[in-house]
Formats: C-alpha cells, sequence, structure tokens
C-alpha cells in the first residue's frame, strides 16, 4: 500500500467518524427530549468521531505511516546529496563526509542508523531506473516524430510525371473538404421581463416585480453582447469555410489541368543542371536523424516539348561527416514543382515568378548531436513538365 491510498482511508475514517459521532449524538438529544442538547451532543460527537478515527488510523497504519516519513526524509536526502555529486555513502573524502552530515542534519536524517545506507541506495537505484524509463519513453517518441515526418516528406517521392502534382493537389483539396459542416456557436434567447415581473408582482408586489425587471434587463443586455460576440465568430467561420471551399475547388481545378500536361523526356541529370540551391542547412534532431533544408530556384529556360514547363519530382541531398557518406536524404518539391505559388485572401491560386521554393526531407537515425555534417545535391528523379 502506497502512501496515497493511505491518506484516502484516513480521509475516509475520519469522515465517517465525523458523520457517525453527529448521528449518534443527534439521536441521543432527541431521546432526552431536547433539541439544544441534541445539537451540541451531535457536535460533541462529530468531534469525538473524528478523534477515535484518528487514533485508530494511527493504530492501524502507524508502522506504514513512519516508515513512509522515514522514506520522504531519505529520498529528500539523496536528492540533495545528489546535487553536490554524492552518489555513495561507502566512498566519501573528507569534505563530502562533512557535506553529508550537514545536509542529513538538514532532513534529520540519523547516519547512526545502518539501514540509511541501503535505504539511500534503494532511492537512487529507484531514480535512476525512472529516468532510465522516462529517457527510454523519449527516445521512442523522438523516433516516432522523425518516422513521421519522413513519411509526410518522402510520400510523393514514387509518383513520376502528372501523378505526383495531381496527387499533391487532390490531397490538399480533400484536407480542405475534411469537414465541409461549419461549426457555429449558438445564440442565447433573451428572457421576457414583463412575464417575470408579473410572477414576482403576483407574489411579493410592486417592489419584487420592479427588481425582476431590473435584473432582467441587465440579463438581457449581457445576453445581446454575448450574441454580438457569437455572430462576429460565426461570420468569421463562415467566410474561412467560404475560403477553404474556394480553395479546394482551386487544387482540384489544377489537379485537373495538370494531369493533362505535357512530360519532357529529358533525364535526371540533364534536368537537375538547371537547378540553383541555396540557403541548404542540415540540423540533427534529438533521435539522432538528419533534417535537410534547401531552396531551390531554376536557371534558365526550361521546356517540354518546346512548351514552357518547370521542373517537378525530387532531388537527393547527400549527407557526409568529414569525407564519410553518412546517409541520403529525398527532398520533394512542392505541389506545382519549381513554380512557387500561394493562395491569395479569397482563396485562389497565385504563382510567383522569379522566387525560389523550398525543400525539406529527413534521414533517418543517421546522425549524433553534436557532429557537423555536410550536404551535397544530386539528381534523383526529375522532370520538366509543361505549365
Amino acid at each position: 500500500m502506497d502512501q496515497k491510498k493511505l491518506d484516502t482511508i484516513g480521509w475516509v475514517m475520519i469522515g465517517v467518524g465525523a458523520l457517525g459521532g453527529m448521528v449518534l449524538g443527534a439521536l441521543a438529544g432527541i431521546l432526552l427530549g431536547s433539541d439544544i442538547l441534541g445539537g451540541l451532543l451531535g457536535v460533541f460527537g462529530c468531534l469525538l468521531g473524528v478523534w477515535i478515527s484518528v487514533r485508530l488510523h494511527d493504530i492501524i497504519f502507524g508502522k506504514q505511516i513512519k516508515q513512509f516519513e522515514k522514506e520522504r526524509k531519505v529520498a529528500a536526502f539523496y536528492e540533495e546529496c545528489k546535487k553536490y555529486g554524492i552518489q555513495d555513502l561507502k566512498k566519501l573524502d573528507a569534505a563530502e563526509k562533512q557535506r553529508v552530515q550537514l545536509i542529513a542534519e538538514k532532513h534529520a536524517v540519523d547516519l547512526s542508523d545502518p539501514k540509511v545506507i541501503q535505504d539511500f541506495n534503494t532511492v537512487r537505484d529507484r531514480k535512476e531506473k525512472e529516468a532510465a524509463e522516462k529517457q527510454e519513453k523519449k527516445a521512442l517518441a523522438d523516433k516516432q516524430t522523425d518516422q513521421e515526418q519522413y513519411e509526410k516528406l518522402s510520400r510523393y517521392a514514387q509518383l513520376h510525371g502528372n501523378k505526383k502534382p495531381v496527387a499533391m493537389f487532390q490531397d490538399m483539396a480533400g484536407r480542405l473538404r475534411g469537414d465541409d459542416t461549419p461549426h457555429f456557436l449558438p445564440m442565447q434567447k433573451e428572457s421576457d421581463g414583463m412575464f417575470m415581473a408579473g410572477i414576482a408582482s403576483g407574489i411579493g408586489g410592486t417592489a419584487p416585480a420592479l427588481a425582476s425587471l431590473s435584473r432582467t434587463a441587465q440579463n438581457n443586455e449581457a445576453v445581446r453582447a454575448q450574441n454580438q460576440v457569437a455572430r462576429d465568430i460565426n461570420m468569421a467561420i463562415f467566410q474561412a469555410n467560404m475560403r477553404g471551399t474556394t480553395m479546394a475547388d482551386e487544387y482540384e481545378k489544377t489537379a485537373s489541368t495538370l494531369a493533362v500536361k505535357l512530360v519532357s523526356d529529358a533525364s535526371s541529370k540533364k534536368v537537375f543542371q538547371y537547378l540553383k540551391f541555396n540557403r541548404v542547412q542540415a540540423k540533427v534532431t534529438a533521435a539522432g536523424s538528419i533534417t535537410v533544408e534547401a531552396e531551390a530556384s531554376v536557371e534558365g529556360k526550361v521546356t517540354a516539348f518546346d512548351k514552357p514547363g518547370f521542373i517537378d519530382g525530387y532531388v537527393i541531398a547527400e549527407l557526409y561527416y568529414g569525407s564519410k557518406k553518412v546517409g541520403e536524404a529525398k527532398l520533394v518539391f512542392p505541389a506545382f514543382g519549381s513554380i512557387n505559388f500561394e493562395m491569395n485572401d479569397k482563396g485562389y491560386l497565385r504563382t510567383n515568378p522569379g522566387r525560389s521554393v523550398k525543400l525539406e526531407g529527413i534521414c533517418l537515425f543517421c546522425g549524433k548531436q553534436g557532429k557537423t555534417y555536410t550536404v551535397k545535391m544530386a539528381p534523383g528523379d526529375l522532370w520538366i513538365m509543361e505549365r
């Protein structure tokens, strides 16, 4: 049984004792024919019941309570020793012995007790085990986070040609249409002041009626203010929903257009030569994965069968520690490939010629924090698609 359960039992016993004592005292007063005496006996019985419950709790669980108190003191003693790097009471120099003695006095720990060292070691082992379990859980969570990021960033890498941008735009539209039903805030109803005042008048007269009218007016004023806030929020929700619907329509329209665009037969190596990369960064996550970010732009004019085009697909970021290659990450182009685009305030797609696009990728569990890694870009699966 732990400390929490003991405390719960103690409070339950006190409650039962207090209630039982109060009831018995009150019954005694009733039997004696005096309400005042019954009240006094009820109070006395309640106090007596609490006292008896506390004593019984101490008698039954006294040893366990003392043990928990001792463990609490030793735990506090251990935590302060740990702050000074003291983890073993058997291996102390002169300064550490004095420090331990002072800490023991502070926490009322008797160092002459032969069990103190054993209890100290027990606390240390338990704390170390808890810390290790916590670290293990965190490591698993960090790995799961990196794995989810990898799946998100690499999801479209296996798609080639028209299928890749079409799938991305359709998925973007699908996410926007995931909940087409807007959730509006409800309106509150105002009270009928005259109706309530009439009831109050019938019960108590003019004064209660006027007081009722005043309270109802104040309440209705607050209701109107709340309803106005709700209307403003609902309007924002409605506008956001309409913009989301417009964006989804735009994405689906773009997907439909791209589905029939021409794709050049130029090799990935040749297409790669048109790309320029800036702001390339490699960072190591807590789980030891390496994330890569870069900005890509197109130098020169690219065409698909003599028609103006854009570059799409993915590039490979080769990761090196010194001269040693430790892994690679796939950096997939956004939905519109090398064309930078955004949605305007009304939810319509707008392209930004001349601006670079952001690329992201991740190499799972191939690095170590504290080390610096360099990136070398290489062709992946690339193509030129008609604009």
